[in-house]
């Protein structure tokens, strides 16, 4: 785990996933580190089982889960390195957003004055109101950021984003692949699902495929293809051929 120099943070060996005589994920081995790496495959796939696998929140049927080399079922401390962005966002509605921000930040033993400063400047670096409404009053797509900078606040090594560009603007989704990008380049991790695959080819430094209740490593030429493929299918033309894991 983590040879020729590269630091794995997550790491899955032979994992197994069913809910009773459902088989969603087989055999899945899977190292996570520096850089951005990115889930794509269709609903239901298990894209959101593998993460939630990976972040302790569900157990294995078999196999072996590691995050930064400890089982996070066990060792829950180790999710202080990380930050998670689950589909559904979890904000305290009559909290203003910057007193959310505290609110988790006590959570993670943050010094007050210094986790107001930065819960100010990630708040407006993403242009999220935090002082003059409460959470329950924020756009769909200020509560999706406002989640992110839960994420964020207490600088992790990893973060863990399913499907962080739903509810997002265009000038917000290109703002957050900037981020994304500038996290990983200072040697962080980033793993995230997404269906957006114009933007998962733009940002991915790997790409996984997750199909027939596996795990495949996809290039990005391989991506770019399923993408043309797709819009083919959209626009209501035959395609070509079928493509496949």
């Amino acid at each position: 785990m983590g040879g020729d120099g590269v630091t794995t943070m997550l790491w899955l060996d032979s994992v197994d996933k069913s809910y009773g005589d459902l088989e969603v994920l087989r055999s899945v081995n899977l190292e996570i580190g520096a850089g951005v790496q990115c889930l794509v495959g269709r609903n239901g796939a298990g894209k959101t089982t593998l993460m939630r696998l990976g972040l302790g929140l569900t157990e294995p049927s078999a196999g072996t889960v590691r995050m930064f080399g400890y089982d996070p079922r066990l060792h829950p401390e180790v999710m202080a390195r990380v930050g998670i962005l689950l589909e559904e966002d979890e904000l305290f509605d009559f909290l203003r957003p910057v007193e959310f921000l505290d609110y988790c930040a006590a959570l993670y033993g943050l010094d007050a004055g210094e986790a107001r400063t930065r819960a100010v400047d990630l708040l407006e670096a993403m242009e999220v109101p935090g002082s003059d409404r409460l959470c329950h009053q924020l756009s769909t797509g200020n509560r999706r950021q406002l989640a992110l900078a839960a994420a964020l606040l207490h600088e992790p090594e990893l973060l863990i984003l399913d499907e962080p560009f739903n509810g997002l603007d265009p000038v917000a989704v290109a703002r957050l692949c900037r981020m994304l990008r500038n996290f990983a380049a200072n040697g962080r991790g980033v793993l995230l699902s997404s269906h957006r695959l114009e933007l998962v080819e733009e940002i991915a430094d790997q790409v996984y495929f997750v199909a027939d209740c596996a795990v495949t490593l996809w290039s990005p030429e391989r991506v770019k293809a399923w993408y043309d493929e797709l819009r083919v299918v959209s626009a209501g033309e035959q395609p070509q051929g079928e493509l496949t894991a």
